[in-house]
């Protein structure tokens, strides 16, 4: 069909995702399919509006009611410090918000993959250089790993019995002990496992942000990254937090083809995904929130009509049963191998620790020898009352610890509790680093010079608290840019799967036993929601000072 000049046909141009609908007087006389996508719409702005509120208003607990965790703080100092991380960067916006000649996307990308290694090493040479002896579950496995399966002590038994999803990290540990045949002990086939799953997460983090918001807002999520947890003295722990830190970003990663139209590569990529939050929920259960989140934003793509919307439905429902395929074949295979490599004695069956017992501890307070109060953190009480005991008994020990604690708090004390511990875990930029066992008091044990690379990581030297300090400021910058972004960023179903899957970690250890640490698996995720969250504040403050973005949207 000739236009109106003649010479050029009309061109059906693709709808965009979010797109101002047409409506006559109101919006009641718009098209069933059009009100459908409305209400859609809306329900995914809400969600990610209401989540960065949800951060922000975490910052802001943190911040006037803090709840005091292992590594304690000075709040002033942390306020200060917070309020000049933001000062600077609404500077930076005003100072640099323009340049003659934007980078091309070839040195963009080559910034990018070059932080990518850079960081990377920087966190083996912290994993290397900060090592101690652990005294928790991490050692208890370390142990375990050197045995035959005939030489398991009893508590062995009754460990792995009360616990089996441990014996993933014991097939891993296993895995470390067989690397010295090539001249690695323990603790340095560990800073190499860990500097691969780190590796891993940020080549991921950066492709997710770089797809998002350009090349140089992934390279700021790099720089986040290797401050939260690239720096931190949870790279030298052997431990599932770290190990599982690559799959919630890798899954991400993968899930993108599928938000972005319907093609056989966004199948294969749901398929792959599922896979991969699998794997992370054998090794440490919280990537299981990432499914979750996708069944919840798939469901609001699905309902929401498009130009082709059959198509685009069924490109939808087989991507979301590919995730579940790929889920359940990823649990069997990784399961198995697990359960075939870390050579275990045969276990006591029926004694593993329930589900309602971890929300028993999730429950409860917990005081530290100091006085100082832990919520929900591991309860020596309920550990005590259903050690050993057949699953409906602790079961029904756990209902009753449960009831005790609701009846004795009633509904304004639970509330209070939920907020306390809410606080408690988000509130710790070291994310309980060192916080375990009798892990404080533990000297590093790395040689000189090597020790000196790493003091920044030992409680007995004074630059731990400068560390501690730093950590902190930053993470309360991460959730502040992360919060800002969601309020201002156009809603995106990419952006808001990332989203619900931090607002699903953190109910997660809401409701569950939960440390702070249980958000390691998850920081690549809140780092890249960070970066893009910044690029578009950047972008919002630049343009009303007269200034071009630096940053790309």
């Amino acid at each position: 069909m000739p236009s109106e000049g003649g010479s050029r046909p009309f061109v059906r141009l693709r709808e965009p995702p979010y797109v101002r609908l047409p409506v006559v007087g109101s919006a009641v006389m718009a098209k069933p399919g059009d009100r459908i996508r409305m209400v859609v719409q809306s329900i995914e702005t809400a969600t990610q509006r209401v989540i960065g509120v949800v951060l922000l208003l975490t910052v802001l607990l943190v911040v006037i009611r803090p709840r005091e965790p292992n590594n304690p703080t000075n709040p002033l100092i942390v306020v200060v410090g917070l309020a000049l991380a933001c000062a600077g960067f609404v500077f930076a916006a005003r100072r640099f918000g323009i340049r003659p000649a934007p980078w091309s996307a070839k040195r963009g990308n080559r910034l990018g993959w070059t932080l990518c290694g850079a960081t990377t090493a920087l966190a083996w040479l912290t994993a290397y250089t900060s090592v101690y002896e652990t005294t928790w579950d991490s050692r208890l496995v370390q142990l375990a790993s050197a045995l035959p399966p005939d030489e398991f002590s009893e508590y062995y038994v009754a460990y792995f019995s009360r616990y089996p999803n441990n014996y993933a990290m014991l097939a891993v540990a296993r895995i470390a002990r067989g690397m010295g045949a090539i001249g690695l002990n323990y603790d340095a086939a560990f800073a190499l496992i860990n500097a691969a799953c780190y590796l891993a997460a940020a080549v991921a983090m950066y492709i997710v942000v770089r797809q998002i918001r350009g090349a140089k807002a992934g390279a700021l999520s790099l720089v986040f990254l290797l401050g939260v947890l690239g720096l931190s003295p949870w790279m030298s722990v052997p431990y599932t937090d770290v190990l599982a830190m690559w799959t919630p970003i890798v899954a991400l990663a993968l899930f993108l083809p599928v938000l972005r139209g319907p093609t056989i590569r966004g199948v294969v990529g749901a398929l792959a995904g599922g896979a991969v939050l699998a794997v992370g929920f054998v090794l440490k259960v919280t990537p299981v929130v990432g499914m979750v989140a996708v069944v919840a934003v798939g469901v609001l793509a699905f309902a929401s009509p498009g130009s082709r919307r059959r198509h685009a439905r069924r490109a939808v429902a087989t991507s979301l049963i590919a995730a579940a395929l790929g889920f359940g074949a990823g649990y069997v295979g990784f399961s198995a191998w697990a359960s075939s490599s870390a050579d275990m004695p045969p276990l006591t069956p029926g004694v593993s620790k329930v589900p309602l017992s971890y929300v028993a501890d999730g429950i409860r307070e917990q005081y530290r020898d100091d006085g100082s109060v832990v919520y929900g953190g591991y309860d020596r009480v309920v550990n005590l009352a259903t050690w050993g005991r057949p699953t409906d008994e602790q079961t029904e020990t756990s209902r009753e610890l449960i009831g005790e604690q609701v009846s004795t708090r009633g509904f304004a004390g639970m509330v209070g509790f939920a907020i306390d511990k809410w606080t408690f875990n988000f509130g710790d930029g070291t994310f309980w680093a060192r916080g375990e066992g009798q892990d404080m008091a533990k000297p590093l044990l790395a040689s000189f010079p090597w020790r000196a690379v790493g003091a920044a990581n030992d409680p007995a030297v004074p630059l731990w608290g400068i560390h501690v300090h730093l950590a902190e400021i930053l993470w309360l910058f991460i959730l502040t840019v992360s919060g800002a972004g969601l309020l201002v960023c156009p809603p995106r179903r990419d952006i808001l799967l990332a989203a619900v899957t931090l607002l699903g970690a953190g109910l997660f250890m809401l409701v569950f036993q939960g440390r702070s640490r249980y958000l390691i698996p998850h920081l690549p995720v809140f780092c890249a929601v960070a970066a893009i969250g910044a690029a578009t504040v950047w972008r919002r403050l630049a343009p009303r000072l007269g200034r071009r973005a630096i940053l790309p949207g």
